[in-house]
């Protein structure tokens, strides 16, 4: 008794060409089919039909999902270093909550008066991060609010930054 067994499918890998392999990479690196075709000397329209082929969808498909698992993965250890900020960006907040100026009044006496520049500049921060303030459009505000970091957590802002790639804006 003989047994049937089912054709091998040609795996999508085997039947895209080197060229298609080079737009499936800047595809899934976000780029427009005329960007493609414009690196690659090829028109956008062939790197259209190339999109309707079901070797290279199925190629494009995969690549897209490994390039979303691999962002995915980037943003959650983002946020586990972001996490790790938390009490110091809190402690921070706090003191410019707690901020005072010291002024010498007429008689020669200092008086500590609230900073309210920095308290408010840290009260509108803490609402814009818990979303409980948006801005519209239209009435951006664009006043400086001066808020005095640690140099320590300066440095560890810096480092994270540094180790995503970012350069610190100090």
């Amino acid at each position: 008794m003989s047994t049937a067994t089912a054709p091998e499918e040609e795996s999508p890998a085997t039947s895209v060409t080197p060229k298609q392999r080079q737009a499936l990479a800047l595809l899934a690196e976000g780029a427009s089919d005329s960007e493609v075709g414009r690196e690659l000397g090829v028109n956008r329209h062939t790197v259209g039909a190339w999109r309707r082929d079901q070797a290279f969808a199925g190629e494009l498909e995969e690549q897209a999902r490994a390039r979303a698992d691999e962002l995915a993965a980037t943003l959650k250890a983002g946020r586990e270093d972001i996490v790790g900020l938390i009490p110091q960006v809190v402690g921070v907040l706090q003191e410019a909550l707690r901020a005072t100026t010291a002024v010498v009044d007429g008689t020669g006496q200092v008086h500590d008066i609230p900073h309210w520049n920095g308290r408010l500049g840290a009260i509108r921060l803490l609402l814009q991060i818990s979303g409980m303030l948006v801005p519209a459009p239209e009435e951006k505000d664009t006043r400086p609010v001066t808020i005095v970091i640690p140099p320590e957590t300066a440095d560890r802002v810096d480092e994270v930054l540094r180790k995503r790639g970012l350069t610190p804006a100090r």
